[in-house]
């Protein structure tokens, strides 16, 4: 199997789990739309954790496959001393002649997508909804209205905050290089929202999966 077919089965697969798994926890309730958002999104949080191994692996693949390739092309360049190659023109010729380029594993459209797919969920399509189940309109229209408009308010506070965030940054460090401390921030941001939700789950988990047998237990008596 290659792996095209092998990361579709993979992502049909989680889609599948994550679907059964919004089923099962969702209310009765629930219309169908937010559950198929759930489902995505829980498949785009899960399809991380199974790529990012793939395209490990597959690095480490190709690395071993250059070495290999520079190994051989460092004997040819031994035994013909007189021609101009080196390394460098060789390789050029290998991929530019049709070889194959070892550099490239696959998994860099699904990486595209994938990223592509959470950012827009995170920042577009899932505070919209939500902030149109929290509207108080009563027609569909006017809720997607309402909705747009409390994310473009809030994107516009976040944007001003994160523009004087920058200019004091500047100012303070004297110098307009603040891209690294930008990122420090943003990964420490997210590992802290990680930290904070994987504390909640261990302890919330647990306790909703024994609750409702108990429940039962106690209405039964």
């Amino acid at each position: 199997m290659d792996l095209i077919n092998y990361l579709f089965v993979l992502g049909s697969s989680l889609l599948v789990v994550s679907f059964l798994m919004v089923r099962y926890y969702a209310s009765r309730r629930t219309s169908i739309i937010i559950q198929l958002l759930s489902t995505v999104s829980f498949a785009a949080g899960l399809s991380g954790s199974f790529l990012l191994p793939i395209d490990l692996s597959l690095n480490v693949h190709h690395i071993d496959k250059d070495s290999q390739n520079n190994n051989v092309n460092n004997g040819n360049d031994n035994y013909n001393d007189n021609d101009n190659y080196n390394d460098n023109d060789i390789g050029d010729d290998y991929y530019h002649k049709g070889g194959v380029d070892e550099s490239y594993n696959g998994t860099l459209l699904p990486w595209h997508i994938l990223f592509w797919t959470t950012s827009g969920l995170a920042w577009v399509i899932l505070p919209i909804i939500k902030e149109m189940l929290l509207s108080g309109e009563f027609t569909f229209c006017n809720q997607i209205r309402d909705g747009i408009k409390r994310r473009l308010r809030f994107v516009f506070i976040f944007v001003v905050i994160i523009i004087v965030a920058i200019i004091w940054l500047a100012i303070y460090m004297k110098s307009f290089n603040v891209l690294p401390i930008l990122i420090t921030l943003a990964n420490t941001y997210g590992l802290l929202i990680v930290s904070l939700l994987l504390g909640y789950g261990l302890i919330a988990l647990p306790s909703a999966l024994r609750t409702p047998p108990v429940i039962a237990m106690k209405v039964g008596d």
